[in-house]
């Protein structure tokens, strides 16, 4: 039997190594984006949430959590209110919603009860997170 020919790559380690290191800063990066981006749209949705007599509750409502998470609703009585307050009801929900990315009309109708109802929608959560959320989508491109 003759000689075994072989080939080794060299080098592979390193280059493993160094895209571990990569990942980890761009998921770093990332990780610290999206909870500045989360915590801005909280300050710009309690500060649009000035509407009515319970808007500073719901405004107090508006938290981010730390999975870029930002929740309206915590604490009060009825946290469907802030929903209501977001979307409007019944006539005003009816002409307000349509104009919301599906994924927010969709989540607007799991708060539809009769469409009876007469609060007028005055979004303050969609347009603090429509508002960041270009701008967050851009410095994500820039990260990677």
């Amino acid at each position: 039997m003759g000689k075994v020919f072989t080939v080794q790559v060299k080098g592979l380690q390193g280059v493993i190594a160094r895209n571990n290191a990569f990942i980890k800063n761009v998921s770093d990066k990332t990780d610290e984006l999206l909870n500045k981006t989360a915590n801005k749209i909280e300050t710009d949705a309690q500060a649009l949430c000035k509407v009515s007599s319970i808007a500073g509750t719901i405004a107090v409502s508006v938290n981010a959590k730390n999975d870029y998470q930002i929740n309206a609703g915590d604490g009060l009585d009825n946290p469907a209110i802030a929903a209501y307050t977001e979307f409007g009801t019944g006539n005003f929900a009816a002409s307000l919603v349509p104009t919301l990315p599906q994924d927010w009309q969709a989540y607007a109708k799991t708060f539809y009860i009769n469409g009876l109802g007469r609060l007028p929608g005055a979004p303050y959560m969609y347009p603090a997170f429509s508002s960041n959320t270009v701008m967050t989508v851009d410095q994500i491109k820039q990260i990677i």
